[in-house]
């Protein structure tokens, strides 16, 4: 009999932290981990095996219980429908492009239908496992995959999925290529399907998936709703809003070269979290890289549209908004902007900024053909506005309002200066010593405790030994000022490295100056670090640790702890205040799974 490609056998084996595990059915195991920068502790578990189930389309006898590759099943449907909570159906290579299932409570049909806590995983990954749906649009439409209630969809491409265009608006209309309700994806290609909504995807968590070439009707051309974690979403086209992706959850996510009829090239009403948007666009509307939503330690480049370039209507706090294009607003386009770089943007009025509001901004080298190189009737406080250029009036603002801004000429107001910013390079927007935007702001208009590089602010930068905020986006770090006092200097604290006599590790006990910053314990006291106490299995994990209460906690995961693992929250275990008690537990209630954990602190 010919086996299957690439498939064999082995005892499961584990490697974290440099020990190797090979574990027995049964078998569990915790390990404690310190990760340095992040102040993590890891424990890995190891639980019983559950049933495989094999599907492979040539395998010469195919019959229940498809427990050999001998025996398996031709469909994956097949061995879906005999498997039970915690099971395993492994695909072998192969176009899966036959049978289908009704979506429970609607007329659809799916190429694959998952309602229990089940893993479905291909054996080679995405590029030889193929799931396939039919087209076009219409009654006789096949979705490539419907998933709920848990169920984890591995290493698979899905393709050519479609949707009906009347009927239940949602289960019937959205999500071409998978629709996913309590369930998730990893690992998985969605690529040239199509839907009134959400053409790829609608819902459901994906994680390391590649969202491409997908359309929309309407909108969310890639995907619809849902949590996408290291994702890229290419191509992808909506007639409506959201060419990328339509109200949705995005984290260290690749949006680029999306487009969009009415807004939001990349995106519309989503929040992301350090992702990059570029080279999106919009023909209508605004909003090329992003409409709405709110957007945090982003990347918005190369986008455009008629109004924002980069970003129409939105919060954005912590981003890199540069080289973007639109009629208006060739940066941001109407939104709320905090500690945020804006470079290198051009539009016909406001070559930065129009009408927005902005808060320790820097907006330089940005231009107009029309007025307001920089900025076009916007609100700023503690901003830098500075070497902008327009072709009529106002080379670094035109009209609005100013509070202790750094820009030429002189916008009037409250505490605003006209001398040169002095940067630390030509591109290189960070204060230099001895700049006059040291200290210059007032802390009554800087709205979040950190900067753009995610320094604590305000900080003590001329050694006078008040706390005054800096203009622009970036904090200046005095070598020898401690602005709380807690006989650290700053830039030891901020960077972990310092100037002779001080130290990165001044109390010895192993950890930063840095991290007991993060941690918020005390770095002149060894006894004092962030570190486990307990942990404790029954049918969940309860991990408990040390704590202070004016940090928050995430409860995080992985199923594979090697280097450049992905690690992914809780639900509901992120940002958890910490307790007045000094210790705190996270509790996941998952017991079926492999997973390997660590415990994030983070200032709020």
């Amino acid at each position: 009999m010919k086996e299957p490609p690439g498939y064999f056998f082995s005892p499961r084996r584990q490697k974290i932290d440099g020990v190797s595990l090979c574990t027995s059915p049964g078998q569990r195991r915790v390990i404690p981990w310190l990760l340095g920068m992040c102040m993590s502790i890891t424990l890995a578990a190891i639980p019983v095996w559950a049933a495989i189930l094999y599907v492979w389309t040539n395998s010469p006898h195919p019959s229940p219980p498809y427990d050999d590759w001998s025996n398996a099943a031709h469909t994956i449907q097949e061995a879906v429908d005999l498997a039970c909570v915690g099971d395993t159906v492994l695909v072998t290579d192969g176009v899966y492009s036959i049978g289908g299932r009704v979506t429970p409570g609607s007329a659809l049909t799916n190429r694959l239908v998952v309602t229990n806590a089940i893993t479905v995983s291909s054996v080679n990954g995405p590029e030889v496992t193929i799931i396939q749906g039919a087209g076009p649009l219409g009654d006789a439409a096949v979705r490539c995959a419907y998933l709920a209630n848990g169920a984890l969809l591995v290493g698979f491409t899905l393709t050519n999925g479609h949707t009906r265009t009347s009927g239940a608006a949602d289960l019937e209309e959205a999500g071409g290529g998978v629709y996913a309700v309590g369930a998730r994806l990893s690992n998985c290609v969605i690529s040239g399907n199509a839907a009134v909504r959400g053409g790829g995807n609608r819902g459901g968590t994906l994680d390391n998936c590649m969202i491409r070439g997908n359309s929309a009707s309407q909108d969310g051309g890639g995907s619809y709703g849902g949590t996408l974690n290291n994702c890229t979403l290419s191509e992808n086209s909506a007639f409506h809003y959201g060419g990328g992706c339509y109200y949705g959850t995005l984290s260290n996510c690749l949006l680029s070269s999306n487009w969009a009829q009415a807004g939001g090239g990349g995106c519309i009403g989503s929040v992301l979290n350090s992702c990059t948007l570029t080279c999106n666009s919009v023909e209508w509307y605004g909003g090329g890289g992003s409409h709405g939503g709110t957007l945090i330690n982003c990347t918005i480049s190369g986008n455009s549209a008629h109004y924002g370039g980069g970003s129409s209507e939105g919060t954005l706090n912590y981003c890199m908004i540069y080289s973007n294009w639109a009629e208006y607003g060739g940066g941001s386009y109407r939104g709320t902007l905090d500690s945020c770089v804006l470079c290198g943007n051009s539009a016909k009025d406001g070559g930065a900024s129009y009408r927005d509001t902005l808060n320790n901004c820097t907006l330089a080298r940005n231009f107009a053909t029309n007025n307001g190189g920089g900025s076009f009737e916007s609100t700023q406080n503690n901003c830098i506005v500075y070497y902008n250029t327009a072709g009529e009036s106002g080379d670094n603002w035109h009209s609005g309002l100013m509070r202790y801004c750094c820009t030429a000429p002189d916008p009037g107001g409250t505490g605003s200066i006209t001398n040169a910013p002095v940067f630390a390079g030509t591109n290189d927007y960070h204060l230099a010593a001895g700049s006059p935007c040291i200290d210059a702001g007032n802390n009554d208009y800087m709205p979040s405790e950190k900067d753009l590089d995610g320094i604590p602010r305000p900080l003590d930068g001329d050694g006078n030994g008040i706390n005054t905020v800096d203009m622009g986006c970036y904090e200046y770090v005095s070598d020898t000022s401690d602005s709380d006092n807690d006989g650290l200097s700053d830039r030891n604290e901020v960077y972990g490295t310092g100037t002779s006599p001080v130290k990165s590790d001044t109390d010895g006990d192993g950890c930063t100056d840095y991290q007991e910053m993060i941690a918020d314990t005390d770095g002149t006291d060894s006894r004092s670090y962030f570190h486990l106490v307990g942990v404790k299995w029954t049918h969940s994990c309860v991990v408990t640790f040390v704590c202070t209460n004016t940090r928050v906690y995430s409860l995080e995961f992985c199923t594979n702890p090697l280097a450049g693992a992905l690690w992914v929250p809780v639900a509901a275990l992120t940002n958890i205040p910490g307790a007045d008690s000094g210790i705190m537990s996270l509790t996941d209630m998952v017991d079926a799974v492999q997973r390997t954990y660590r415990v994030r602190a983070m200032r709020p």
